[in-house]
């Protein structure tokens, strides 16, 4: 897959208002609900990703919300109540260097109905470049009424965390004991420092472990919210330092994928996951017609709907519509294999870019129609962080 992003498509980007964010799941859904105290088998990463001066290629993924670090497999993470008894007097007791996402006694939708069709644990490892864990649809252990809450993890192969906890994260947990939820990074075997306040724009410390301890104001299993917990509708972005990490706090914002419309003769557009800042856009055109012709995809604003066989009779059809302005740029595609060709996209690691706006869609020959050539889709998509 190629890796491009066009000074077109940079300059196609526009800003928009962020709504409340609703996490999607990126990539493969690795493991669907009901899911309670499960541990994945070891999941490469696809790259080598160096945490406090070593270096690991792959991670366990636990529902509880939090990731352990491994090679061939090895260390094996505890499970138990080292798992579903968060806390920091408990760090060692799971035997690997970890990140906690949003570590409580939780589980992703182990109980009841889902609440939503993307429930489950999801996992993006094929870039070579970052692995992304996102964690759909959580919920206190035993369903109680606290509601569902997603969170995320990102790792990137320059060694840089990125956690992002949606607007209803709140510290809740099971009534087993008192609320409490870890968020941050720790190495085994470390001395565990007192928690840090990572709600701080940004903050420093020099040691291998950084992480912010919340224990609700009770009492013991009473399943109440938390109302000190002030990292909700948040992303936190660990960079090392060589020691230590350098936290610096944002607003979360999420991308979006909408279906625009406007396909004609069954050529179809996807995007696998709305892009994240830092990650990859993959698209894929299906449906093409066999032959070694390029695909395209034209990248450009986002408009409504609008006919283009009345313009150019002679290649598109009349039911064909574009889905963006005159400002598209083009993105030229390898021939499809099996009727697909697809295209990756680097979304460049910058924050200002965050809420960008663009409309996608694919274009093929069809020679065996009279109009020559035909349209799909439209993907409008935002970007998020």
């Amino acid at each position: 897959m190629r890796h491009i992003f066009t000074s077109l498509a940079l300059a196609a980007l526009s800003p928009l208002a962020i709504a409340q964010c609703t996490m999607q799941g990126i990539g493969t859904l690795q493991v669907g609900p009901p899911i309670d105290n499960f541990t994945a088998a070891p999941i490469p990463l696809g790259f080598s990703f160096s945490f406090n001066g070593v270096s690991y290629d792959e991670i366990y993924v636990s529902d509880h919300g939090l990731i352990s670090f491994a090679t061939g497999g090895v260390p094996v993470p505890n499970g138990g109540a080292a798992v579903w008894t968060p806390g920091s007097a408990n760090f060692d007791a799971i035997g690997a260097d970890v990140v906690f996402a949003y570590w409580g006694d939780h589980s992703t939708q182990g109980f009841g109905t889902p609440t939503s069709a993307n429930a489950g644990i999801w996992i993006d490892n094929t870039s070579g470049s970052h692995c992304t864990v996102t964690w759909i649809e959580n919920e206190p252990y035993n369903a109680f009424a606290a509601g569902a809450f997603s969170c995320s993890m990102t790792l990137f192969a320059t060694g840089e965390i990125r956690l992002r906890m949606d607007s209803r994260c709140n510290n809740t947990s099971s009534t087993y004991g008192a609320l409490e939820s870890i968020i941050g990074v720790h190495t085994l075997n470390n001395p565990v420092p007192a928690s840090s306040d990572l709600s701080a724009p940004a903050t420093t410390i020099a040691n291998a472990t950084v992480y912010e301890e919340f224990i609700g104001p009770g009492p013991v299993g009473s399943n109440t919210p938390d109302p000190s917990f002030d990292l909700a509708d948040t992303t936190l972005t660990f960079t090392p330092l060589s020691p230590g990490w350098l936290v610096v706090t944002s607003p979360l914002a999420c991308g979006s994928v909408t279906d625009a419309g406007g396909g004609c003769t069954g050529l179809t557009l996807t995007t696998t996951a709305a892009p994240l800042v830092g990650t990859t856009w993959d698209m894929e055109v299906d449906g093409v017609q066999a032959s070694p012709l390029p695909v395209f995809i034209a990248l450009g604003a986002a408009t409504p709907a609008t006919p283009v066989g009345v313009l150019l009779p002679t290649l598109f059809g009349p039911n064909c519509t574009a889905t963006q302005d005159a400002s598209s740029g083009i993105l030229v595609l390898p021939p499809a294999t099996a009727g697909v060709s697809s295209i990756s996209i680097n979304v460049p690691n910058n924050i200002a870019i965050t809420g960008a706006a663009l409309s996608a869609q694919g274009m093929a020959f069809d020679l065996a129609a009279a109009t020559e050539f035909t349209l799909s889709n439209g993907n409008d998509v935002v970007v998020g962080y």
